[in-house]
């Protein structure tokens, strides 16, 4: 299960590392452009947002998924108890069988009375 977790991990950081990365180059692009003081000071912040974005993808191990406890295997085995089950439900079937077959022996004396 770890496995699965790392390689989910692993597919999430590539495509947030290449999206920052686009982000990146356009907002240095739109700072170049850029001549108003207030929208530098804005296009500043959003550099910093998305440079905090990469460098938690770059560093995090666990990046989307954290694991809380390794997986672990079961030392005995709990559920279905399979023995039982088969036991139970041919105990079932018996007398199923048992009940239809008096329901079927009562209803053929029924009709048999019927028509002597």
């Amino acid at each position: 299960m770890t496995a699965l977790v790392k390689e989910i991990n692993d597919h999430m950081r590539l495509i947030d590392k290449g999206i920052t990365q686009k982000k990146f180059h356009y907002l240095i692009a739109k700072l170049q452009d850029s001549k108003v003081a207030s929208t530098n000071v804005i296009l500043v912040a959003l550099l910093e947002d998305n440079m905090k974005k990469n460098m938690l993808a770059e560093l995090d191990d666990e990046y989307i998924f954290k694991t809380i406890s390794p997986a672990m295997e079961p030392e005995e085995k709990m559920f279905p108890n399979r023995p039982l089950i088969v036991i139970i439900i041919t105990f079932i079937g018996f007398v199923l069988a048992c009940f239809a077959a008096l329901s079927f022996g009562y209803i053929d004396d029924s009709k048999k009375i019927k028509h002597e």
